[in-house]
């Protein structure tokens, strides 16, 4: 006798659940946003031999695995149960499944089969004992080893994108929905066992029933009872909870959705399973999934999920490139990002950098300015280059220093400084990259105030926020340990942030600090 005719591609298509096409998207999207991190993860273990040495380990282990059940269940073979084995291959034959599959037969008190998957080796269907006592007929045994065996043609099927999948599935990121597929592929397994077997459904319901309750009891169950039950949970919250997690379908979906695509395509075995079972609800169809819906037609959709992928991929890059990275270097650079940190005026020695500076101080222009310590009179200081204007009690020192800013590079930091006796008084500025700062003005204007308080060792006297004709600010005191008290103003326009501090030593007097931080205007 020659062997059976395989399903076709098209044959195959007509077994596919409904749900499978959208399924196979929704896991194939979420896989490819993953693929560049598992491309990645493989790069970089091979390199470093990471990749080959868990691939050996998993192999090793999926050998170890089959080599235990070889030594504590039976083979299926032409020597032990070869009826089970003549199906198993007749099986494969009609699926058009070419790989090798182990049938193992193993005693447990429970009526059930399974499937494993080893890696990179062979795969295996599990018996229990009671399956090939008396009361399990042929065609009961076809549907519970065929599902399986359809199961694996459906994901054979998928070629390349499936085995994406399977890859994104073991990182556990985003099965929740990755399980769909699986749970599709499970459905057209039991459809593609139910068409080998004729759409005998009497046989696959019998099967199932027994899966439900034992080989014993199986016949004493009301189908009529388990299509209530699904009812009952079907389109519920808390049955949709309990089945979202799990990449199996409730067997009572499962139990349904094969007597509905019965009714449907297998008229008459249906008709006698209706005959035999009376009391069946009229609106069977409509407990199914997608009920109206047609046969599955064409390939696997892969463009919508490639194109979706990739965009989101994109704009996931452009949003950690513009977003995420600048804060994450941020704290990297934060010591660096503080002009104060790099400021060492003349009363305090130093080294500094001095430059010639667009700059212009006028006698009396602007009329008298305040007293300084000496009696001297404040004099008009303006920065062309710096966009500023301030009443210095005389002509400043200027200078300019390069500014680390971490992974981002480096500023220049600009300092006009007047040092007269004890007390300092210091316009600096500098302009920091877009992307730098991170976060909202008052935010950054916060961190500068704490970093410069820490910084002085000292206590924060006095804090209030300003705003100078739109422009965000900060005004606060600070005395340091050594009897040293600073009075600083900080302004923060765009991505140029101006600090003006007043310093007093020694417990020396600032008379003029309040006229000098008053005076000072942006342009």
């Amino acid at each position: 006798m020659g062997s059976p005719q395989a399903l076709t591609r098209e044959e195959f298509q007509f077994f596919k659940h409904p749900l499978y096409p959208r399924r196979f998207a929704l896991a194939l999207f979420f896989a490819l946003i993953l693929f560049p991190l598992i491309a990645a993860a493989l790069a970089a273990g091979t390199v470093v031999l990471v990749a080959p040495l868990f691939a050996l380990l998993f192999w090793m282990s999926g050998r170890v695995l089959y080599a235990t059940f070889m030594g504590h269940s039976i083979l299926v073979s032409d020597l032990n149960y070869a009826r089970i084995h003549g199906i198993g291959e007749e099986l494969k034959a009609r699926i058009g499944y070419e790989k090798k599959v182990d049938i193992f037969v193993y005693e447990q008190g429970r009526f059930n089969t399974s499937l494993y998957k080893f890696l990179f080796y062979r795969r295996a269907v599990f018996l229990n004992s009671e399956l090939l006592e008396s009361g399990v007929t042929e065609d009961e045994l076809r549907w519970l080893i065929g599902r399986f065996i359809g199961y694996l043609r459906a994901r054979r099927e998928a070629g390349f994108w499936g085995w994406t999948i399977d890859a994104a599935g073991k990182l556990l990121i985003f099965n929740l929905f990755l399980a769909p597929y699986e749970r599709a592929l499970v459905y057209t397994g039991d459809r593609v066992a139910l068409g080998v077997i004729g759409g005998d459904i009497s046989s696959a319901v019998s099967a199932m029933q027994k899966l439900f309750v034992g080989r014993q009891l199986g016949y004493s169950v009301n189908p009529s009872g388990i299509v209530a039950q699904h009812r009952m949970v079907k389109g519920t919250f808390f049955g949709f909870l309990a089945r979202v997690p799990i990449a199996f379908p409730h067997m009572t979906s499962r139990y349904v959705d094969l007597i509905g695509f019965a009714k449907r395509w297998y008229g008459a075995q249906f008709q006698r399973f209706d005959a035999a079972n009376p009391g069946l609800p009229g609106d069977l169809e409509r407990l199914m999934a997608l009920p109206n819906a047609g046969l599955v037609t064409g390939g696997n959709p892969i463009g919508g999920p490639l194109i979706a992928a990739a965009a989101t991929v994109a704009l996931l890059t452009l949003f950690t490139m513009k977003v995420v990275a600048p804060q994450v270097h941020h704290p990297v650079s934060l010591n660096s990002m503080y002009p104060w940190a790099t400021i060492n005026t003349p009363s305090q020695g130093g080294t500094t950098t001095t430059t010639t500076r667009t700059t212009s101080t006028t006698g009396g222009a602007t009329g008298a300015g305040a007293a300084t310590n000496d009696g001297t009179q404040a004099q008009p200081y303006t920065s062309q280059d710096g966009g500023y204007s301030v009443m210095f009690p005389g002509t400043p020192q200027e200078s300019s220093t390069p500014l680390p800013l971490g992974a981002s590079g480096s500023t220049t930091l600009y300092r006009a400084v007047y040092v007269d006796g004890n007390v300092t008084y210091l316009v600096a500025y500098c302009d920091y990259p877009l992307g730098f700062l991170g976060f909202d003005a008052q935010t950054t204007l916060g961190n500068i105030r704490d970093k410069f308080v820490s910084s002085q060792v000292g206590d924060l006297t006095s804090d209030d926020t300003l705003d100078a004709n739109g422009v965000p600010g900060r005004a606060f005191t600070v005395n340091g340990l050594d009897g040293t008290s600073f009075s600083v103003r900080d302004y923060l326009k765009g991505l140029r942030l101006y600090e003006v501090i007043v310093t007093a030593a020694n417990g020396a007097k600032a008379d003029g600090a309040d006229s000098f931080l008053n005076s000072f205007q942006m342009q």
